[in-house]
């Protein structure tokens, strides 16, 4: 009985070990599943925080995506009003365009209005012109006749001395071996009393013919007190400041050359301050003259002052060349 007590005791204690081992072996799992779920636990509070964070860089991305979609929003506003600012600019641009269009029809016809102004300028100014010409000749005849009545006054106002004139006149005339006939003595009288400019006006009237006025001119300047003054008075017009086609230049200057021609026929004594003064004159004609067929009529007229008043031989001490 005690030995199978004994059994029963060995029994249970086997059981009892094994049972022991089995709890222990629990225990040990349940130490395992306990480190395991605590790691699991860790790793629930690390997914947690991932997750954490992951919600708040969600909440972050939301808050950006907000923001970009207010950004959009202001520069999709931006956008309508550049459009609406363009399209006003674009309106401008074609206002502006028109305006221009407007503007070139305005020059274009304004063009042409100064085209045709310019035109009608150029007639009236041609029109002036040849008014002035006009004019200019009426006012030498005019200051002619001026001359003339203010001589005729003279000499009803100064008969004696007139007298006086004529008696020197004929005397020197008769020096001369001069006939003036009873006709001739009040035109020459008239003429006598006339300055070199007067002169020149009173020889250039077209109705005389110059070539048949030699003894007249000749007698004229027998009856002047200074021929040789006289006659370079008048050679004033030689060389006019402004000359046009229809002027008389060539008259003047044939006149000038009749009137040296009978000057050096006539071979008076000349003053020296005249004779300065020709050297002057034919010093400025020297350089205006310009020697061509065209223009032999101012050589001729050159060569006669120098022959006139005795300037050759000063020209030739200057070594001053003649043109031909």
């Amino acid at each position: 009985m005690v030995c199978k007590r004994f059994r029963e005791i060995g029994l249970k204690e086997t059981e009892l070990n094994s049972i022991r081992d089995w709890v222990e072996r629990k225990m040990d799992e349940v130490d395992s599943n306990a480190k395991k779920l605590e790691e699991k636990e860790k790793e629930m509070i690390i997914k947690e925080d991932e997750l954490q964070r992951k919600k708040e860089e969600l909440h972050m991305r939301e808050k950006n995506l907000a923001a970009w979609e207010k950004e959009l929003e202001i520069k999709e506003k931006g956008v309508d009003s550049a459009k609406e600012l363009n399209e006003q600019r674009l309106e401008e641009l074609e206002r502006r365009d028109k305006n221009l269009n407007s503007v070139r029809g305005f020059i274009h016809s304004c063009f042409k209005e100064h085209l045709a102004i310019k035109k009608q300028v150029l007639l009236e100014r041609n029109s002036v012109e040849k008014r002035a010409r006009h004019l200019e000749h009426k006012e030498q005849k005019l200051e002619y006749m001026v001359r003339q009545l203010e001589f005729r006054e003279a000499q009803m106002w100064d008969h004696l001395k007139d007298l006086e004139l004529k008696q020197q006149g004929l005397a020197d005339a008769c020096n001369g071996d001069m006939k003036i006939e009873p006709d001739e003595s009040a035109d020459l009288k008239f003429i006598v009393r006339m300055d070199g400019k007067t002169l020149q006006m009173f020889l250039n009237d077209p109705e005389k013919d110059l070539e048949s006025m030699g003894d007249e001119i000749f007698k004229v300047l027998h009856l002047s007190s200074d021929p040789a003054k006289l006659v370079l008075d008048a050679m004033v017009g030689f060389y006019p400041p402004h000359l046009r086609k229809r002027d008389t230049k060539f008259n003047v200057r044939k006149t000038c050359i009749i009137l040296l021609e009978q000057l050096t026929k006539m071979s008076p004594n000349i003053q020296p301050y005249v004779t300065e003064k020709a050297f002057e004159l034919a010093s400025t004609w020297k350089l205006k003259m310009r020697p061509s067929v065209q223009n032999q009529l101012e050589v001729l007229g050159f060569l006669h002052l120098l022959a006139a008043y005795n300037l050759a031989s000063i020209l030739t001490k200057m070594k001053l060349q003649v043109f031909w």
